[in-house]
């Protein structure tokens, strides 16, 4: 598969590109394994339309039978981008890329922060801190919202805040990795507050949660440990073991992907 920044012309590239299967198998407490195997195909392109101007181009499809296709136009002056049409909001600038390893094997917590919509963002972006702005429109709330992000980047230490304002709902998002460790916290005033914690090493660990504040209910909750692999040919994969407390429950996986 061509490599990402791959030129097909002068104008048109590759940004990004993904290929990938997953293997999940769910043990309970008689033994019974449930399985499924999910796969996803994903491609990003640029179009330089002239210099500093571009018309991205974004397309996924995974099973079952879910398929994404946006496109945005970007302009850079400096310091300062201006993005339109179907683009992350500054919240979403918190989860994986949804092109990418991260984006199909994303931890159920990330899901619930809300992804990409039709809208409008103006960021200005330094070497080691963002600040943007906003304005998009939720085709499943019927609602028009107000975006809100900032950012810091250094060595050691990276911050990623995002904040989205509507008459219906208001959400906050945010994200601190230090060395090797992530944190991560949602709240959405609607009922949610999720949580997700990943510690790198030779075996990662991680912890997730999802609360309903309205109904005071636990809706999901897993812990485990993870293994990467490496393959020649550029293949990528990974191997984990997980367990849900809530409904006493197992749950393995076997990934292997190419990006």
């Amino acid at each position: 598969m061509a490599a990402n920044g791959q030129i097909f012309s002068q104008d048109l590239t590759i940004t990004r590109k993904y290929a990938g299967v997953i293997y999940t198998g769910v043990i309970d407490q008689k033994i019974n394994i449930n399985s499924n195997v999910d796969y996803m195909f994903g491609l990003e392109t640029k179009y330089t339309l002239f210099k500093d101007n571009d018309l991205f181009f974004r397309s996924r499809y995974s099973n079952p039978d879910e398929s994404l296709g946006s496109f945005w136009y970007e302009s850079n002056f400096s310091e300062l981008k201006i993005k339109v049409g179907y683009i992350a909001r500054q919240i979403t600038l918190t989860r994986p890329h949804p092109i990418g390893s991260g984006g199909h094997f994303e931890p159920f917590p990330y899901g619930k922060i809300p992804g990409g919509a039709p809208g409008v963002d103006v960021s200005l972006n330094g070497k080691e801190w963002s600040v943007g702005l906003g304005y998009s429109y939720n085709s499943q709330k019927q609602v028009s919202e107000a975006n809100f992000g900032v950012g810091f980047k250094d060595e050691d230490l990276e911050i990623r805040g995002g904040l989205v304002y509507s008459q219906l709902y208001q959400g906050v998002a945010g994200q601190v990795i230090y060395q090797k460790v992530k944190l991560m916290c949602f709240f959405e005033s609607d009922s949610l507050l999720t949580n997700f914690l990943f510690i790198s090493g030779p075996i990662n660990g991680y912890l997730g949660s999802s609360y309903d504040h309205k109904e005071k209910d636990w809706e999901r909750v897993e812990f485990g440990l993870t293994k990467n692999l490496s393959a020649s040919y550029g293949l990528s994969g990974v191997v984990a073991s997980g367990y849900d407390p809530l409904n006493k429950k197992i749950i393995i996986y076997f990934w292997v992907y190419i990006q």
